[in-house]
């Protein structure tokens, strides 16, 4: 069953009571392996979510910019790609940027201002994962392992699996250098083997970053995230 939204999990479960509640008792079964499957969470974290969950599950009123402000970049890993090397040929090099924009030669946003060109990394599939919308260019996704990209074509057929790098985020697919016959396309990112967050909106772009930039573009809500 999903459980992306308020409605996922007030749902009537098959086991009895609400998503909400059977996902509480399996948080807290230490019987089974640990729930989320990336180790126990804090017990602040189940505290708070079993409060809500006895409160009866209330919608809310949060919203992400409270205060009426500007959204303020963030980087969660507090690790960036080091000013120096920026440009050297890595996998790990230059997080969050549109990497097939910059290895064409191209400046998208300023990004690459001395128009500076790989070719030979010209890949039609490339982007960068992060743990929350809004994370500043060059940051580093500090990813866990077992994260990974799908590509499905427009049947619904899997096409390409990239593994996220750990240290930087980065996401890429060497095998695919030309425009695919077999778009448009839509995406999954999975954690383990789970889907942790879906792109629907079939897409013809594989550079995700010139959507998927700090505060998004052409409709995206922002970061690619995991």
């Amino acid at each position: 069953m999903p459980l992306l939204s308020h409605a996922d999990l007030t749902a009537q479960s098959p086991l009895g009571g609400t998503e909400a509640s059977r996902s509480l008792a399996r948080m807290k079964d230490t019987g089974r392996a640990p729930m989320p499957p990336s180790g126990v969470p804090p017990a602040s974290e189940v505290t708070a979510f079993e409060a809500w969950v006895n409160a009866g599950t209330p919608m809310g009123t949060c919203t992400p910019n409270p205060d009426g402000g500007t959204l303020m970049p963030t980087c969660t890993s507090t690790r960036t790609w080091p000013e120096t090397s920026r440009y050297q040929g890595s996998g790990e090099m230059n997080p969050g940027l549109a990497c097939r924009a910059c290895h064409v030669g191209q400046n998208f946003n300023g990004q690459n201002p001395l128009g500076r060109s790989k070719p030979e990394r010209d890949y039609w599939f490339a982007g960068t994962a992060y743990p929350s919308l809004n994370e500043r260019d060059f940051c580093n996704g500090g990813v866990p392992a077992g994260v990974t990209v799908e590509i499905y074509d427009r049947m619904g057929m899997l096409r390409a699996t990239m593994a996220v790098r750990t240290n930087s985020g980065n996401f890429f697919d060497s095998t695919i250098r030309t425009m695919p016959t077999w778009l448009p396309y839509t995406v999954k990112v999975k954690r383990g083997g789970v889907v942790v967050s879906e792109m629907r909106t079939p897409q013809m772009s594989g550079d995700c970053n010139t959507c998927h930039t700090v505060f998004g573009e052409q409709g995206a809500p922002g970061r690619v995230t995991y």
